[in-house]
C-alpha cells in the first residue's frame, strides 16, 4: 500500500516502502488516497515487472504523486488562516459586502449581525471591505499555490532522463507577502 512518510531531514515523499526506518508515516487522508490510487502500480502496463529503482515511468509516476499530493498539504495552510467552517459563509457575505458598497441603503442582516457580534466597533462599511480583501487574499493564497502546481507537474512531465526526475525537488513556496 502507498503511504505518505515524512523523513527527519523534513521531506515529505510517498512510497510503498519507508527509505529509512526513522521515516514517520503521515497518516493518508481520503484525498491523499485517491491520489495515491491513480500511481499505486507494482507492473507496468504490459503486466511485467519491473525495477522501480531504474524505471524512468515509474520514477516519474513518484514524482507527480508528489507534485499531487504537496499540493494538498498547501491547502493545509490555508485552512489554518481560513478554517472551511468559516470560508462556508464566506458567498453569503461577499455578496452582501459588494451589495452594500455599491448601494449603503442595502440590507445586510448577516454583516450587521457579525459586525454586532464581533464587537470591534467597526462600521458594516468596514467590515464590508475587510470581507472583501479576505477574499481576494484567498484568491490569490489559492491561484499561488495551483499555479505552483501546474508547473511543477509540467515540469516533471517533460524531464527524461532518471536522474534528473530523480533530482527534481517538490517545494510549494508562500508568496512573498505571505
Amino acid at each position: 500500500m502507498v503511504q505518505t512518510y515524512l523523513a527527519p531531514h523534513g521531506q515529505i515523499y510517498v512510497a510503498h516502502e519507508p527509505m529509512s526506518p526513522n521515516d514517520i508515516v503521515i497518516p493518508n487522508r481520503p484525498e491523499d488516497m485517491s491520489i495515491h490510487a491513480m500511481f499505486d502500480k507494482e507492473r507496468g502496463e504490459n503486466g511485467e515487472w519491473f525495477d522501480p529503482m531504474t524505471d524512468v515511468v515509474f520514477l516519474k509516476k513518484e514524482k507527480l504523486k508528489e507534485v499531487l499530493v504537496k499540493y494538498q498539504h498547501c491547502f493545509e495552510y490555508l485552512n489554518l488562516i481560513y478554517p472551511p467552517a468559516e470560508r462556508e459563509g464566506w458567498s453569503l457575505q461577499k455578496e452582501e459586502a459588494e451589495a452594500y458598497l455599491a448601494n449603503n441603503s442595502t440590507p445586510t442582516p448577516m454583516l450587521s449581525a457579525l459586525v454586532a457580534m464581533r464587537g470591534r466597533g467597526e462600521t458594516v462599511e468596514q467590515f464590508a471591505q475587510n470581507v472583501l480583501g479576505h477574499s481576494a487574499e484567498f484568491k490569490q493564497l489559492y491561484a499561488w499555490f495551483t499555479g505552483q502546481q501546474q508547473r511543477k507537474y509540467a515540469e516533471v512531465v517533460a524531464l527524461e532522463e532518471y536522474e534528473a526526475i530523480k533530482a527534481y525537488e517538490v517545494v510549494y513556496d508562500l508568496p512573498p507577502s505571505a
